[in-house]
């Protein structure tokens, strides 16, 4: 058999010829790391989907708790109505109100006689420094 020589054919016609690999080292490099590559894709997605999945289940839970509060909250405002009505019906008249509160603002103070304007007999008269167009119109 003939002694491989080192040389850059590359393909299937290489090893036919020259008993060769057919690929360089740096050929096969390439394609070991594209495989790793390839993988460590596959993997990050799966990562994601399972953190995805992971945060949509937690949604729902929440969601599912904030549906079953509602409902529980909506039954105690029913029964606490139907609670009032028997009392009222009881009673024979409605219980008094809560009173309610209702915040009053502050008074506002009192105005300086300075700040008012001048009374209308009081206007100054403009005085003309003479010579303008628009001195008529005064």
């Amino acid at each position: 058999m003939s002694e491989v020589i080192p040389h850059f054919c590359t393909g299937v016609g290489c090893e036919a010829l020259h008993g060769g690999r057919g690929q360089s080292e740096a050929v096969q490099i390439a394609r070991i790391n594209r495989d790793a590559d390839v993988e460590i894709a596959r993997l990050a997605r799966a990562e994601a989907k399972l953190e995805t999945d992971a945060v949509m289940d937690q949604a729902e839970t929440l969601a599912d708790a904030e549906v079953e509060v509602a409902e529980v909250e909506a039954e105690a405002a029913v029964e606490q109505t139907e609670v009032q009505a028997a009392a009222v019906v009881e009673v024979g008249e409605l219980p008094e109100p809560e009173p309610v509160v209702v915040p009053v603002p502050d008074s506002a103070p009192p105005a300086d006689d300075d700040a008012l304007p001048p009374p209308e007999g009081d206007k100054p008269k403009l005085e003309s420094s003479g010579g303008g167009w628009w001195d008529g119109y005064r």
